[in-house]
């Protein structure tokens, strides 16, 4: 009875202590893995920027080779999820932010455990291009989230270093192709907005953009409306003998109030042929071309007006070459 006693003691002791423990554990847990890869950042951030492409390197799938994987949202970008189902359980990844060649975010579900967010960044460097692939749980309850923090380190670690491993030797061998106009097909849900419509000769359509955008972020600041996504312009009419009609907006969370010629509306959505333009604007036409060929020799049916998403901000970045803006034009 008395060695019962003494047993008992010893576990409710360490009970105690594994809780007085616990609070002092971290509540947010940060891991991270990084490699050097000898292939164009262009070329590693579609195999990144792709859910479906992630079968050519994600550590994932090599740990079930049963796991059966499914797809929502838009091929790739912002939006793009994908859900698995596995002997350990079920889970899903989203892609919640996309910079072209600099950095993609995640957010990573398993459920029942929680969410993890997830980054990869892209750095140039003499020896190639650094990956960083990292993930955070942030705001971990106490105790047993905080304990799983503990060991997030250990059991993630692992996965990362595997995954860049094959991201790199995947990359590294890839046929080397023309990452300028790559043009693919897909599916976009409409955003809400706030926009403005006007019309502006071709020759001072950059002062136009400039005077609509300061006007629609001088409003929404005033009012509180919280932009959340990259500036916009659908494109009514292109003629260079006429003047161009354009709406130009950013996206919200949540439908709000206009004022005066401030508008709410919805950007457009639907199944496009998209593609990315690099460099300054003077040069668009020429990706313009690339699609209306593209259109051309895979019979593809003008649908709407296209539109654009200016992913740099000129004031951040004065480089033009590396400005990057979407493309979309919708098709039947």
């Amino acid at each position: 009875m008395k060695a019962l006693k003494i047993i008992i003691l010893i576990i409710v002791a360490i009970v105690v202590l594994l809780l007085i423990v616990g609070l002092f554990l971290p509540k947010n847990v940060h891991t991270e893995s990084s490699i050097s890869i000898d292939a164009p950042a262009k070329v590693i951030f579609k195999q990144v920027n792709n859910l479906k492409s992630w079968d050519n390197w994600s550590p994932f799938l090599e740990d079930d080779p049963n796991m059966i994987t499914t797809y929502e949202g838009p091929e790739e970008g912002v939006g793009a999820k994908s859900l698995w189902d596995m002997e350990d359980g079920s889970g899903n990844l989203t892609i919640v932010e996309s910079i072209p060649y600099e950095k993609i975010s995640t957010s990573l579900i398993f459920d029942g455990e929680g969410e993890a967010r997830g980054s990869l960044l892209f750095e140039e460097t003499d020896e190639g291009v650094k990956v960083i692939w990292n993930f955070d749980m942030d705001n971990l309850s106490y105790p047993f989230e905080a304990y799983m923090g503990c060991v997030m380190d250990v059991m993630m670690k692992p996965y990362l270093d595997k995954g860049l491993s094959n991201l790199k030797e995947y990359c590294e061998n890839l046929p080397a192709i023309d990452m300028e106009v790559e043009i693919t097909e897909t599916f976009v849900e409409p955003q809400l907005s706030l926009a403005i419509k006007d019309s502006v000769d071709m020759y001072h359509i950059g002062d136009k953009m400039l005077e609509l955008y300061t006007e629609l972020e001088s409003y929404m600041l005033e009012a509180g409306i919280e932009i959340s996504g990259p500036p916009y312009a659908v494109y009514y009419c292109w003629d260079t003998t006429a003047p161009i009609v354009l709406e130009a907006g950013f996206p919200v969370a949540e439908k709000v109030d206009g004022k005066d010629r401030i508008f709410f509306t919805e950007t457009p959505g639907g199944k496009v042929v998209t593609t990315y333009h690099y460099g300054n604007y003077e040069s668009v036409g020429v990706t313009y071309m690339k699609i209306n060929e593209y259109n051309e020799e895979n019979s593809k049916v003008a649908s709407g007006y296209p539109w654009e998403v200016y992913l740099t901000d000129p004031a951040l970045e004065p480089d033009t070459s590396k400005w990057v803006t979407q493309i979309f034009f919708p098709v039947e």
